[in-house]
């Protein structure tokens, strides 16, 4: 049960910051609906995470990647 919470949580985390979900009621390409910039920055996470020498940072060290790219990238905003 926990893992199916722990997936939820994750699928609903997901769906907010990669997709623009006020664009789903209304019409628009798919291409207007992904959050391009997030987008590029889980790819960047993605392979960062797989290069060896760098599965051995701790995971918090990516989590402050990620927030001091999206600070300066205005990604929030």
């Amino acid at each position: 049960a926990s893992t199916g919470l722990i997936a939820a949580a994750g699928c609903t985390v997901a769906s907010i910051s990669l997709l623009n979900m006020p664009l789903f009621g209304g019409n628009g390409s798919l291409f207007e609906r992904l959050n391009i910039p997030a987008l590029i920055l889980a790819a960047v996470l993605l392979v960062l995470t797989n290069i060896k020498p760098l599965k051995k940072l701790h995971p918090v060290a990516f989590i402050a990647f990620s927030a001091v790219v999206g600070i300066v990238f205005k990604f929030g905003a």
